[in-house]
């Protein structure tokens, strides 16, 4: 019994939103169609199996999430030279995450702010200290902490306008997200840099 036209008809509503997830997870935009062909397969071998699944989104989600730390850890096992391992980008899935909350922290926040609320929130750092890192009073310092988290509360931005805004560069945006990933924050001199 041929289920495939089954299959598309539940499926389509999913698929976009599935293909966005699998370009969050690989950041790429081959390897996410790559990965969604996989999670159509996957996903076409558990509906002949069971047929009609309940939460139908969440599980192509998870099956994207599984089948995309199966393809990292493949690709962990090949070796590579320590010069050679040195100069390649990270495939961590936490790095992915934190470098995605990063960005998306600077899309939306001033890049003083944004060092400010890390500062505040990942490192635990003391108004004093934050204060005493940047170079200004303890009053500017939770003034500002208060109104970022405020507009990251209630910030609505279209996704046509976010290339609009100014984003912090890239490598500062790389220089927080290691700083997170290597639990130390970013220093003054590394921030005006």
């Amino acid at each position: 019994m041929d289920h495939s036209d089954e299959f598309a008809r539940f499926i389509e509503p999913h698929m976009k939103k599935v293909h966005n997830h699998c370009l969050y997870l690989a950041s790429c935009k081959w390897d996410a169609d790559d990965l969604a062909q996989d999670v159509w397969m996957k996903a076409y071998q558990y509906y002949r199996k069971v047929g009609a699944f309940q939460h139908p989104l969440t599980l192509l989600n998870k099956i994207a999430r599984n089948l995309w730390i199966d393809q990292l850890r493949r690709r962990s096992k090949t070796m590579v030279s320590i010069e050679a391992a040195a100069e390649l980008t990270y495939t961590d899935l936490n790095y992915a995450a934190v470098r995605g909350l990063v960005e998306w922290v600077s899309e939306h926040l001033a890049e003083r702010e944004v060092a400010m609320l890390l500062l505040s929130e990942v490192f635990h750092y003391s108004y004093q200290n934050i204060a005493d890192e940047l170079q200004c009073s303890v009053a500017s310092v939770r003034m500002a902490l208060h109104r970022s988290k405020l507009s990251l509360r209630i910030t609505q931005i279209p996704y046509s306008d976010r290339f609009n805004r100014k984003m912090m560069p890239d490598y500062r945006i790389d220089c927080w997200t290691q700083a997170i990933m290597n639990d130390e924050p970013v220093k003054n001199t590394q921030m005006e840099a």
